[in-house]
């Protein structure tokens, strides 16, 4: 499956494992419809998100509250992709997946599906300014 993610930045880290072609992206997304579709590979993380829990309200509520600061607060999402291309004339990431096991959401599988449902709750205005880090590796 293919994942494409409309970027703010991009920028590939560097790391001891460059040699063998283990590469590390950190990037600055909006938050926006590839959530749904990282959400649906998410097997790869041992917990399944709680909604319901503390936790999960002050993230709903950092998002509804100040969806412009959401970045600053929240500590993102971490994912594991089979290939990472990113296009840069176009600020386009594009993540494949080919493999449950393998790839897919690690972490932060409570704010990715807290915000799938804020989103939708959102005002327009609030959604332009809503915005997530990811790691990638």
């Amino acid at each position: 499956m293919n994942v494409k993610i409309h970027t703010f930045s991009v920028k590939r880290l560097e790391t001891p494992l460059d040699e063998r072609g283990v590469r590390f992206y950190s990037a600055i997304v909006k938050a926006d419809d590839f959530l749904q579709d990282l959400y649906e590979w998410r097997k790869i993380n041992p917990r399944d998100p709680k909604i319901g829990s503390n936790v999960a309200k002050r993230i709903a509520l950092s998002a509804e509250e100040a969806p412009d600061m959401f970045l600053f607060k929240n500590r993102g999402l971490v994912i594991m992709a089979e290939e990472i291309n990113f296009d840069n004339k176009k600020g386009i990431l594009n993540l494949v997946f080919s493999d449950y096991k393998k790839h897919g959401l690690l972490d932060g599988g409570h704010s990715c599906k807290i915000l799938i449902n804020e989103i939708e709750e959102l005002k327009e205005e609030d959604k332009q300014h809503l915005y997530i880090k990811l790691e990638i590796m």
